[in-house]
């Protein structure tokens, strides 16, 4: 389930610029501006663990393990990881679209949703950190491989 959705939300992701024209997001942080020796690779590394370790495990860590639950009632911890109610689904939705916004926010919004649903179908904050990750290393590649740095 979280491979499926980490590669469904990587399409997702990209999918305007195919599907209704948007230009290519060359404009963003380089790393080639190092040319190719080690402040190149020491970027490039940070900027990997960031995008696949990091980020993964501190949006979803807030976003589906704590505020899902939180919205529902407080103390949060007393509400099982992966309990569907409709407003904190649709508020986690929201917000994660809201904290991605500019070009990203329509993707984030059905990103988001998807996400969550991966928390309520598997029961597991693992499962998200794995669908994110997933996205997210697949979305490096992309970049690397199509210079859109503006996808950083």
């Amino acid at each position: 389930m979280a491979l499926v959705a980490g590669v469904v939300v990587l399409g997702i992701w990209i999918a305007p610029q195919w599907l209704l024209g948007r230009p290519n997001r060359t404009e963003g942080f380089n790393p080639w501006f190092f040319g190719e020796g080690a402040p190149f690779w020491l970027n490039t590394t940070f900027r990997t663990v960031r995008l696949v370790i990091v980020v993964p495990l501190l949006e979803e860590i807030f976003w589906r393990g704590f505020l899902l639950r939180h919205l529902v009632r407080d103390p949060f911890d007393e509400v099982p990881f992966g309990d569907f109610h409709w407003g904190s689904f649709v508020w986690v939705t929201a917000l994660f679209g809201a904290a991605h916004w500019g070009p990203d926010f329509v993707p984030a919004i059905i990103t988001g949703a998807i996400y969550n649903l991966v928390a309520i179908w598997t029961k597991s904050l693992g499962a998200c950190v794995i669908a994110h990750s997933l996205t997210n290393l697949l979305l490096g590649v992309y970049i690397f491989q199509t210079g859109q740095w503006g996808f950083w």
